[in-house]
């Protein structure tokens, strides 16, 4: 958690000027927002949360709110329901037709993977762990897109839920 929240403070500060995502960084705040509702750090998810608003802010200016994965910060601050945010992973709002469109596209399958992966987080942080491991599950289901942070801490999180 240190880690990324390093990175994100250097987003902020400047002293990183390259991020991994074409909306600013906004990936390492998702993954900070994570391991703080994971940890039950509400000062860390407040802080991403934060964090996730600057970077939707400076993106309007630049790249527009559609930028991958701008979406799913959108979603966590309650501007998307979780349809709009299917359809903008995949162009699909029902679930079963968008794991259909991912299962041939490789870009949308990774959106798909960040989708379902932080709708489970969000279900996490509401207190409903039973929907966050089903969202994990369907995650870690999807054929791996590779570089995807998300897929890989999925299966994670279904490993240690089975174990």
């Amino acid at each position: 958690m240190a880690l990324m929240r390093g990175l994100v403070d250097g987003i902020l500060d400047g002293s990183i000027q390259y991020s991994t995502d074409v909306a600013g960084g906004m990936t390492q705040g998702l993954l900070l927002y994570y391991m703080g509702a994971s940890a039950n750090r509400p000062n860390q998810t407040a802080f991403a949360l934060d964090y996730m608003r600057k970077r939707l802010n400076r993106l309007k200016s630049y790249h527009g709110l559609d930028s991958w994965p701008a979406p799913v910060a959108r979603y966590y601050l309650g501007e998307m329901s979780f349809g709009e945010l299917l359809a903008a992973a995949t162009g699909q709002q029902d679930l079963s037709q968008a794991i259909d469109v991912a299962r041939g596209d490789l870009l949308r399958r990774r959106h798909l993977c960040k989708a379902l992966f932080h709708d489970g987080v969000k279900s996490r942080v509401q207190g409903a762990e039973g929907q966050c491991l089903t969202r994990m599950r369907e995650c870690y289901a999807l054929e791996n897109p590779l570089i995807e942070h998300e897929w890989y801490v999925a299966r994670y999180e279904c490993e240690q839920a089975a174990a």
